[in-house]
């Protein structure tokens, strides 16, 4: 149940239009944090500060991974694309951002 919860979301966000990622990314952040608040305030156990950065850190280098992986599969990975992207530096080719100017 959970596993295809995950899955569902992960390819919703993956392939999904918009307004399916934007919910998708929501359920999947929203489920374990009220899950991990509601376990704290029962236990009295806290994540320390350095113990979130450590998971938010691994958490978007599993992202990176996974989102290589899946390009490679799909044959559309790029290097150096990808390094763009990940160090946000220059637009998409095809953006549909209007710049107010």
């Amino acid at each position: 149940m959970i596993k295809q919860f995950i899955i569902k979301n992960l390819l919703s966000i993956h392939s999904g239009g918009v307004g399916g990622k934007i919910w998708a990314s929501i359920k999947l952040a929203v489920v374990p944090a009220a899950g991990l608040s509601l376990s704290e305030k029962l236990t009295g156990w806290y994540i320390e500060r350095e113990t979130y950065i450590l998971i938010l850190a691994f958490s978007l280098i599993d992202d990176l991974i996974l989102g290589v992986w899946k390009h490679l599969e799909n044959h559309s990975f790029t290097a150096t694309q990808s390094l763009l992207t990940l160090c946000n530096t220059s637009k998409p080719k095809n953006s549909r951002l209007v710049s107010s100017k």
